[in-house]
């Protein structure tokens, strides 16, 4: 049995990270779901060098881009 993660607000987690990364593993994103997952990873990752930067400047910036290089 695994013993219960505690985090730090006390929340009590029941799964294992492993579990959750072998979960993790089997999920199917839509297109749509792919690209609010790579607009989080953008502003989460550019927030981090510049505070300035907002959702929208993300999201304006995603309906910008055609996927070429």
């Amino acid at each position: 049995m695994v013993k219960p993660y505690v985090t730090a607000e006390g929340a009590v987690m029941q799964t294992s990270l492993s579990q959750l990364v072998e979960m993790a593993k089997s999920v199917q994103m839509n297109t749509a779901q792919r690209i609010e997952q790579r607009k989080s990873f953008v502003y989460g990752n550019v927030k981090i060098e510049n505070d300035k930067i907002t959702k929208e400047m993300v999201d304006q910036a995603s309906n910008n881009f055609d996927g070429r290089r």
